[in-house]
């Protein structure tokens, strides 16, 4: 038997059980989605490591797997690093409502939510703008195999 992750099931259980085997509502999807919202908010409490929500827009959000490794650095915080992990893939693009208000960032996109578990317990200064690069793992032939993808966002509460 392999050791899956709850990131990995709770993916599955959107992506095959709800949408391709239940081809569930957009309604039933959004009750299960905030009922396992209200379940990481319950086990984030206990174990004291919070994770947040990042917002990928639509050309680097296919590169994005679940338990990739991300390490997250802010110019208000120089010469400072935190690594974690991806833990939950929105399983829809949705309309972007985080901003970082840099001058290349894109309005008009749709975004993927991410959510981020940091590594260590020190928290991060919520809506403190961030870049976050993401260990792409190498894939043999691809163009991107083995590339850092690197995103810039605004750190949040989930």
């Amino acid at each position: 038997m392999t050791a899956t992750t709850l990131p990995a099931l709770l993916q599955a259980f959107f992506t095959d059980r709800l949408l391709r085997q239940r081809q569930a509502s957009p309604h039933t999807i959004a009750a299960y989605r905030d009922t396992f919202r209200l379940l990481l908010c319950f086990a984030q409490r206990r174990t004291d490591k919070p994770p947040c929500k990042l917002q990928i827009e639509e050309l680097d959000a296919p590169r994005i797997t679940l338990g990739m490794q991300a390490t997250v650095t802010a110019d208000g915080l120089p010469g400072q690093s935190f690594k974690g992990h991806v833990i939950s893939i929105s399983p829809r693009m949705d309309t972007k409502s985080i901003h970082s208000d840099r001058p290349f960032e894109l309005y008009d996109t749709k975004v993927r939510e991410v959510l981020v578990e940091l590594d260590t317990k020190e928290l991060l200064i919520i809506g403190l703008r961030v870049d976050v690069t993401f260990d792409a793992p190498g894939e043999s032939g691809a163009e991107t195999a083995g590339k850092p993808l690197a995103v810039t966002t605004v750190w949040t509460e989930r």
